[in-house]
């Protein structure tokens, strides 16, 4: 054979290079594409049809199809994934012909304008949203007709009295507003006699209908007005009708209190390393808690790390949130020793976060036993404790319920379904007082139970959301919230972590309109946040700033009336905050507590309270047993 010369080989080789360069040019487009930008066809105009059908041209590779649809003016949103005629995981099916693909709403939708937007998805990724395109819904069925009020309309001494007005035809459901002259308003929505949703119901008897008042009234002078709304939208306000409740035996007292701190349990949230942790910005503090620096022999339980944790908090008068994990990226789990041992427990190392990271193996019935007996031995040694506010929980990487790099196998790396429906029962069980958390990771069907499994899915744990604000909230961790229903908030926390997704996320979260147009402040009100971990804010942001963050989100009570007899006083709080608060606190007369707690007092309404206490002097404090020394809960009141 004849030897090329170095020449020849170099021309050679630059020419196989040329032709590989041009082959994987040519291939990768094929290897690696998302789908085709959607373009929208219909409807966009108006239409009486209030379940339409919404048709787009198909968008090549796509196997799925993503909606996006908004009223315009009222609080309605879909936000739901198509699958392309598969149904395998319990998705609707889109329906795709002739190059034309469709889907049909099946829940009816009121006389509005809606916007609406498709992006297509694969297994590459998601396409871009499609332009968005409007109709209106007009409805051919007539509106409610305008209610006429009946009663009360004069000075009565019973503070629950009875609303009725004239039955409207074709109204399904009432809306009541009812204003002080020196009280806030109520506003409250009535079902026609069917509790649908665990409204409050109206009793329509003879052509008049009627309904008790919801609370107990302050002495004051009130006007109220009723309204009649079905499938087609809302009918006219009524006419006002006015009234005054005069009680007899009680004076009204006056009261002035103002809200200078961030209130306990509520904020922006540093870690416990954090050098400006002892911040008047900050009541929380958050810890990620190791398994194996509790335990490394098998039932023998250490908590001195917990222990030494908790009252360094507690010396800044602030409170923990405590988040246990197994795995970090670039470190061992922090499994057990004694179940590393055993012979028959095999981890696993792989790459995450382009660190050498180690898994635990969830198919050993060991880690799964120890797991559920940890959290009963912490339940009964810390579930009372003042020093801890929040419990965070989870698997995967930080806890946060994903594997999204790195060797992810359901049931090897990540827990299996089954055991995860166990993990959450027996939180269930073993929690009675503390709240826990998990992330909004966990709506994904595939590696978890809770879409399968809404006994599950509805157990009351709270949620957590480690990308707060990022760019893609609205498309992608507002739709995770939603997986777990709008009202969650109503019993567990709501809360999470600003977005690190980029430098950019950090640097402007906090300013005054947000990192994308829109402050945290409203972020806080939508998402009823009670705190949300900041830890780099202080690199960004004035503590004047955080602070002002810090107060806008969990509960704010304000006291709205105060009148008293010789031994009973009756007060009115009204909850102006983001949510509600999730220990029992209690309105406090000369050291008598209220009867029924704050706890139930959901943000917007007021809530009359009736203390064993009055006199002509008395002193009003709200006190709760699940705070740490130095802490108050304060109220507004100008009265």
């Amino acid at each position: 054979m004849h030897q090329l010369s170095a020449v020849c080989q170099k021309q050679v080789f630059i020419t196989v290079f040329v032709i590989m360069a041009v082959w994987l040019f040519a291939i990768l487009p094929v290897l690696a594409q998302v789908p085709d930008a959607v373009i929208l066809t219909s409807p966009s105009s108006s239409i009486t049809n209030n379940t339409p059908t919404l048709s787009w041209n198909e968008a090549t590779g796509a196997t799925w199809y993503k909606l996006y649809l908004k009223g315009a003016t009222k609080n309605y949103k879909v936000v739901q994934w198509y699958e392309i005629e598969n149904n395998s995981t319990g998705y609707p099916d889109v329906t795709c012909t002739g190059g034309v693909c469709s889907v049909t709403i099946t829940t009816a939708l009121t006389s509005d304008a809606y916007t609406w937007y498709i992006r297509g998805w694969n297994d590459d990724g998601n396409g871009e949203w499609s332009s968005g395109l409007t109709f209106t819904v007009q409805s051919n069925d007539s509106l409610p007709s305008k209610p006429t009020l009946l009663s009360p309309s004069s000075t009565i001494t019973d503070p629950t009295p009875v609303f009725s007005w004239s039955e409207v035809t074709g109204a399904t459901w009432y809306k009541f507003y009812l204003k002080g002259a020196t009280q806030n308003k109520f506003v409250q929505w009535y079902e026609i006699s069917d509790n649908y949703a665990a409204y409050p119901e109206v009793n329509c008897v003879d052509g008049v209908c009627s309904m008790a008042a919801a609370e107990s009234l302050f002495d004051d002078t009130y006007d109220w007005y009723i309204r009649g709304w079905n499938d087609n939208g809302n009918g006219g306000w009524s006419d006002g009708m006015r009234f005054t409740v005069s009680t007899p035996g009680y004076q009204t007292r006056s009261l002035q209190s103002t809200i200078t701190s961030v209130q306990p349990m509520t904020g922006i949230v540093y870690w416990t390393d954090n050098e400006n942790k002892k911040s008047e910005a900050i009541s929380l503090e958050f810890s990620y808690m190791l398994f194996n620096d509790i335990v490394s022999e098998k039932g023998v339980y250490n908590w001195q790390a917990v222990e030494n944790k908790l009252n360094d908090i507690a010396s800044r008068g602030n409170q923990a949130i405590f988040r246990f994990r197994y795995v970090y990226p670039g470190q061992e789990t922090s499994v057990p020793d004694y179940i590393k041992n055993l012979s028959d427990y095999n981890e696993t190392t792989g790459e995450s976060e382009g660190l050498t990271t180690s898994f635990p193996d969830w198919t050993h019935q060991e880690l799964q036993n120890f797991t559920l007996e940890f959290y009963t031995k912490f339940a009964e040694r810390y579930d009372n404790d003042s020093r801890i506010a929040f419990m965070q929980v989870g698997f995967g990487l930080w806890g946060e319920y994903h594997i999204y790099d790195g060797p992810f196998e359901l049931g090897v790396t990540f827990p299996s379904k089954a055991f995860q429906t166990t993990f959450f029962n027996h939180l269930d069980a073993v929690f009675s007082a503390t709240p826990w958390s998990v992330s909004i990771d966990a709506s994904d069907n595939d590696n978890t139970p809770l879409s399968e499994n809404v006994s599950v899915k509805n157990i009351a744990y709270g949620l957590f959301d480690d990308s707060f604000m990022s760019e893609e909230h609205s498309t992608v961790n507002e739709a995770n919230w939603g997986f777990f229903g709008a009202q969650r908030y109503q019993a567990s926390p709501a809360g999470g972590e600003f977005s690190y997704y980029t430098d950019f996320d950090q640097q402007h979260v906090l300013d005054t309109t947000g990192n994308f147009g829109t402050s945290f402040e409203t972020f806080a009100q939508n998402f009823h946040i009670t705190y949300m971990i900041g830890n780099d804010q202080s690199m960004y942001q004035s503590e004047t700033r955080i602070k002002a963050a810090s107060m806008a989100t969990g509960y704010k009570f304000e006291i709205v009336s105060f009148k008293t007899s010789e031994d009973m006083a009756v007060i009115g709080v009204k909850n102006s905050g983001a949510a509600p608060i999730y220990y029992d606190a209690y309105v406090t007369v000369n050291g008598v507590r209220s009867v029924e707690s704050l706890k139930s007092l959901q943000p917007g309404n007021t809530q009359t309270y009736n203390v064993l206490s009055g006199g002509s002097n008395p002193v009003v404090t709200i006190e709760c047993d699940r705070l740490v020394s130095g802490q108050t809960i304060e109220y507004d009141a100008n009265l």
